[in-house]
């Protein structure tokens, strides 16, 4: 993955946290499933490009599943880093739909390599 400081490197894949309401530049948007395994590695990682509104992520298999994890404490809208990163159930986020302005977005894209880059 080319940006270490947002990215998250899984399965050939690159993820990342946005506030982008579903828009994902140069990917697409994740299935929330991924972040059983890949969410406690979100942690010392940044928004892509924009601060999120809201703290349930959006995700690709929102239709059937919903938004079922979120960001909590310092983690949700935060200027920061991110210290716990996304959690099922985390801000309240069971079975939500919100679709803000700057909703925090799960995205998705080819890795540039077969490994991580930071």
């Amino acid at each position: 993955c080319s940006d270490g400081s947002s990215e998250v490197f899984d399965s050939n894949s690159c993820y990342w946290l946005d506030g982008t309401n579903g828009v994902c530049a140069g990917g697409s948007m994740a299935p929330q499933s991924v972040l059983a395994t890949l969410g406690p590695s979100f942690v010392g990682k940044y928004y892509k490009t924009t601060r999120s509104n809201n703290c349930c992520i959006k995700h690709s298999e929102q239709a059937t599943e919903l938004q079922d994890y979120g960001m909590t404490g310092g983690d949700c809208n935060g200027a920061n880093i991110f210290f716990t990163g996304p959690i099922a159930g985390g801000a309240g986020c069971s079975n939500a739909s919100a679709s803000n302005t700057f909703q925090l977005t799960l995205c998705v894209r080819a890795a540039d390599t077969q490994s991580p880059t930071a």
